[in-house]
C-alpha cells in the first residue's frame, strides 16, 4: 500500500534517521551547542548494531557509502551541523575535525527491543546525551521522522526536494522548481504529469 510508505529526510542509511531526529530534537528543545555534549549514547538493535560495531571503525567511516551507514558518524553529524544533508558525505566533509571528534564521543550498547522487523519499517532506538553540566537528556521514540506514523512535514519534502534538486546533473532553473513543487503539492488536480516531469527532467 503505497499510502503505508514513507519517507526519508536524510540522504543516510534509514537505521540511522532515529537517532538523527532524536537528537535534533533535544538540541532544538534545549538549546545545546556541540560543545555542551560530553558523550552520545546510542542503542540499537540487530541490524543498526552491525553499524556500530566496531565502533572505533564506524567512528572514522573511510569512504562515503559507509559513511551514509554509520550511526556514529550520523549522530556526529546531527550534533555538529543540527541536520545531516548531501554535502555532509563529500569527501572533504567526511575528515572535518569537529565532527570526528564528535564522534570519538559517540557510544553505542544493543538493545534486542529495537531489533528489526521488516513488515513495521525502521525500528525506534535510544539516545542519551550526557551533558558536561552534568546533565543526562534522553528520548526513546518508536519511530524516526519520515515513518507513516510520524511523517514528514510538506516543509520537511519540500527541503528535501530542494536540496537534491540542486545536485541536479542537469540544473534546474529556478522558475521550473517552483512550478514543479507547486505541483507536487497539488498533485490531485494535476492533469497530465508528464509536465511535471519535464520541469525538473
Amino acid at each position: 500500500d503505497v499510502l503505508a510508505d514513507g519517507f526519508k529526510p536524510w540522504p543516510s542509511c534509514g537505521f540511522t534517521h532515529v537517532h538523527i531526529d532524536m537528537i535534533r530534537e533535544l538540541t532544538r528543545e534545549h538549546g545545546l551547542t556541540p560543545d555542551q555534549v560530553e558523550t552520545i549514547t546510542v542503542t540499537v538493535g540487530d541490524f543498526a548494531r552491525g553499524q556500530t560495531e566496531p565502533l572505533a571503525e564506524w567512528r572514522r567511516p573511510a569512504n562515503t557509502m559507509l559513511a551514509k551507514l554509520s550511526v556514529p558518524f550520523n549522530a556526529a553529524l546531527a550534533m555538529c551541523r543540527g541536520d545531516v544533508s548531501i554535502r555532509d558525505f563529500f569527501d572533504e566533509r567526511l575528515s572535518d575535525p569537529a565532527v570526528l571528534a564528535m564522534a570519538d564521543r559517540v557510544e553505542a550498547r544493543f538493545d534486542p527491543a529495537y531489533n528489526f522487523d521488516p513488515s513495521t519499517g525502521f525500528p525506534g532506538g535510544e539516545i542519551e546525551l550526557r551533558l558536561k553540566d552534568g546533565r543526562i537528556l534522553s528520548r526513546r521514540p518508536p519511530r524516526a521522522y519520515g515513518h507513516p506514523e510520524k511523517p514528514m512535514s510538506w516543509d520537511g519534502l519540500v527541503a528535501k526536494f530542494r536540496d537534491c534538486a540542486s545536485y541536479a546533473a542537469r540544473p534546474v532553473p529556478g522558475a521550473d522548481l517552483d512550478r514543479a513543487l507547486e505541483q507536487c503539492v497539488a498533485l490531485e488536480d494535476v492533469d497530465d504529469v508528464a509536465g511535471l516531469v519535464a520541469l525538473i527532467g
